[in-house]
């Protein structure tokens, strides 16, 4: 709605000495379109990849929004037009107020949102395809014996949300996913976790689910990569995940046939009379036919497959523009337009 705050009125809601502006939703796109900031054009000339603006509270920032093209939900609605980016950009929102952890999380939260993408869905208590199965979680799947990774918000033995410290025990299978996507029954090779197994805090979880989050080379039956980093360094590509699956390579048969004939009739013939003064006459003739002629085809066919096709993974590469930035005591502030 076009609000700032002036200093004094945000260091007073800070205070607890005057509530908040009600509409508390930052304008994004008075930031992707501020001409200073240039964020679209750092975008379209490939110099950035991220934005990520350190905010405080009631600045309105999402954890993680989509900027661009074709953006879908990314644990927010995207950024509605105008704006000027040609490919989707991706800008995170933490706050120096809050701990590393946190930042992590809102991280965890855009993994999720990229993989349904790539899936088309995400739905608890089922594995009907990959990202189900790897995010399950047995505190909302009561059908199973037990998890897969856990999600942003329950690891394998989860109770509840945020239940990073859970000492009691549950079967999972995360691990089997470093052989993704040559998994095995989950029931045969599941083991007991606590949270012992990744320090009992949340960073320390959340290292522990995105060591296992798949990052192999090529594609699994499911036409899916089996490097899902891609899909979360690159958010176009879970738009239209197949497209880092390339067809099967082509044989292209090269037929030669070379025949080779050789035919040679040759007749030699000989008829001699010679009178003797009497009427007789004493053919001596002979004649010869000696075909000589051989006919020789010899095939020669060679197939050479000519298509060859070699999927290339391309490191993920990124770079942020840090737009707000804090120490370890304070921040800066930057009076965005709220919307």
């Amino acid at each position: 709605d076009g609000f700032v705050y002036t200093e004094e009125e945000y260091l007073a809601v800070y205070n607890g000495e005057i509530p908040s502006h009600v509409d508390d939703l930052v304008s994004y796109n008075k930031i992707v379109n501020d001409p200073q900031l240039d964020i679209c054009g750092k975008a379209n000339n490939n110099e950035i990849d991220e934005v990520w603006i350190y905010n405080g509270p009631w600045f309105g920032f999402y954890e993680s929004t989509l900027v661009g093209p074709n953006a879908y939900y990314y644990n927010s609605g995207p950024v509605p037009e105008p704006f000027t980016c040609n490919r989707l950009i991706p800008i995170m929102g933490p706050s120096p107020q809050r701990g590393l952890d946190s930042a992590v999380h809102n991280f965890g939260h855009r993994t999720e949102s990229t993989m349904s993408q790539v899936y088309g869905s995400w739905v608890q208590n089922r594995i009907a395809h990959s990202w189900e199965a790897f995010a399950l979680t047995m505190a909302l799947a009561p059908d199973f014996s037990y998890s897969g990774c856990g999600n942003t918000h329950y690891p394998p033995n989860g109770a509840s949300d945020y239940d990073y410290g859970n000492t009691g025990s549950a079967l999972t299978n995360c691990d089997d996913f470093f052989n993704y996507p040559d998994l095995s029954n989950p029931e045969d090779v599941a083991q007991s976790v606590t949270c012992n197994t990744w320090g009992c805090n949340e960073v320390g979880y959340q290292n522990y689910w995105y060591t296992r989050l798949p990052a192999n080379e090529g594609c699994g039956e499911d036409n899916v990569a089996n490097d899902w980093w891609q899909y979360f360094v690159h958010p176009e590509l879970a738009n239209d995940p197949s497209s880092l699956c390339p067809l099967p390579p082509t044989a292209t048969p090269t037929n030669t046939v070379r025949p080779t004939a050789t035919a040679t009739n040759t007749p030699t013939s000989t008829a001699t009379a010679t009178p003797t003064g009497t009427a007789t006459a004493t053919p001596t003739g002979t004649v010869t036919a000696t075909p000589t002629g051989t006919a020789t085809a010899t095939p020669t066919v060679s197939q050479t497959p000519t298509g060859t096709s070699t999927p290339t993974v391309i490191a993920p590469t990124m770079t942020a523009t840090f737009i707000a930035g804090a120490g370890d005591d304070n921040f800066v502030y930057v009076p965005f337009v709220q919307k």
